[in-house]
């Protein structure tokens, strides 16, 4: 286009036929910055995963009375391919387990209710560019509460063998459930000693969440900042709204970025982006050019700029309206 770095708040002014100060004025308030360098491309890489749990079912012979199961389950993903099947049984936890995974990677579950409400804790090993990263948390009765560790290199963490011992603790967990008849949440977890140890070795946590809404806030912030990726803000349009220019600015960060890791469901709405319209917006961060996070933030401004000007419009038109009767 013929514009630099440098004059590019003067190309604009002179293009508007405005004052240059004027022109810095409305990009400051509005939050529209110049281009930006392109960040280093960041790969994200799923090392392994565990979760361990306690079933309860309904007990096949007495209606009233409940089964409880233990499982613990590890998978080390050591190949650039992995698949998961079921040999001639379909509800062998195959979507559950994906499930779980994501859950780690977005911080925030989309775990069928009741798996949920059966998990004690959950341990997802990630490498992001060299840097290995561990988020366990426990679960109780469906919520979570752990923690973000870094690993260095010399800290050991052979998940397999964690999750032979941990069997049986879900052992003991499934007979102490069964004496009393229902779930018990209170004992402690294996995934507990574990931080313990790991911190003592020589990880260094970076992040601890209590709850839901913590965890989504405090995973989103460490995917962006490890990843290099910025929260971004989007005019959307109100539901139900009659007119094209009623919308809201809405800020969107790691739930929005992170949709593009899996291919999802059927049932989901879109495979890039948590809605078909926000697929571009997600390709223009993922593709970048140095005039990406410009472009997307001066449209979203003016959307909302417009919505205004055309909510003064209707005013005056029922003002006006008013004034002939």
């Amino acid at each position: 286009m013929g514009v630099t770095v440098v004059d590019w708040v003067g190309t604009v002014a002179e293009r508007a036929d405005a004052d240059r100060d004027f022109v810095t004025d409305v990009f400051r308030r509005y939050g529209i910055v110049g281009p930006k360098p392109v960040p280093t491309r960041r790969l994200l890489r799923v090392e392994a995963i565990h979760f361990a749990g306690v079933k309860n079912l309904a007990d096949d012979e007495d209606t009233e009375a409940r089964r409880f199961v233990p499982f613990s389950f590890h998978r080390a993903f050591i190949t650039p391919v992995t698949a998961f099947v079921s040999d001639g049984k379909n509800d062998a936890g195959k979507s559950s387990t994906l499930d779980i995974l994501k859950w780690g990677l977005r911080g925030s579950s989309k775990v069928a209710g009741d798996v949920q409400k059966w998990l004690r804790q959950v341990c997802v090993v990630l490498n992001i560019s060299g840097e290995r990263i561990l988020i366990a948390w426990r679960v109780d009765d469906g919520a979570p509460s752990g923690w973000i560790l870094v690993l260095p290199d010399a800290v050991g963490l052979r998940l397999e063998d964690f999750n032979v011992a941990t069997a049986d603790v879900m052992a003991e967990h499934s007979q102490k459930a069964a004496a009393v008849g229902e779930p018990i949440f209170t004992f402690d977890v294996p995934v507990e000693a574990l931080v313990e140890r790991l911190l003592g070795e020589g990880a260094f946590m970076v992040g601890g969440f209590d709850g839901d809404a913590e965890m989504a806030a405090v995973v989103g912030e460490f995917m962006l900042q490890r990843l290099g990726l910025d929260t971004f803000t989007q005019w959307t349009r109100i539901a139900g709204a009659t007119d094209a220019d009623d919308g809201n600015l809405v800020g969107h960060g790691w739930p929005l970025w992170s949709q593009a890791l899996a291919i999802t469901k059927p049932s989901e709405a879109s495979a890039i982006g948590e809605t078909p319209f926000q697929a571009q917006n997600v390709l223009n961060t993922f593709l970048a050019t140095e005039w990406s996070a410009t472009r997307l933030a001066a449209r979203a401004q003016k959307k909302a700029v417009d919505g205004q000007l055309a909510g003064i419009a209707r005013r005056r038109a029922r003002d006006s309206k008013s004034r002939e009767g």
